[in-house]
């Protein structure tokens, strides 16, 4: 039993990322909070991209987002932005949110997005 459960771990460890979801990484150029409540980034991105998405709310819930998960995504972003760091952000596009997204320029201006992971990483 443990030994299949490593050969599935070990196995599921070498898909790429790129199978399972599209990835975009780069500073992010903009953080904020709309008079509506919901968080947006524009996010600088390879190919001159600047995609501005929301994918929260600080004040109700949003894209199954509650907004105390929110406001700590938000917390997090601001720090990112105001450090320099590197973010990616992890979208499935078989998500309806993430209807249309091909890749990290498709993700539109002011459009509502659902990621399903965030990564830091220092500056260069």
């Amino acid at each position: 039993m443990g030994i299949r459960l490593a050969a599935i771990s070990v196995f599921l460890g070498m898909v790429p990322h790129s199978a399972l979801a599209i990835s975009c990484d780069g500073p992010l150029t903009e953080v904020g909070v709309e008079n509506t409540g919901r968080v947006f980034v524009t996010h600088a991105v390879a190919g001159g991209a600047a995609p501005r998405f929301t994918f929260c709310n600080v004040d109700t819930t949003y894209n199954s987002f509650t907004p105390d998960v929110c406001r700590s995504y938000y917390s997090l972003l601001l720090t990112a932005y105001t450090t320099g760091r590197s973010v990616t952000f992890f979208f499935d596009e078989t998500k309806p949110e993430n209807a249309g997204v091909v890749d990290c320029a498709s993700l539109g201006l002011n459009q509502a997005r659902l990621p399903f992971y965030l990564r830091f990483t220092p500056a260069s």
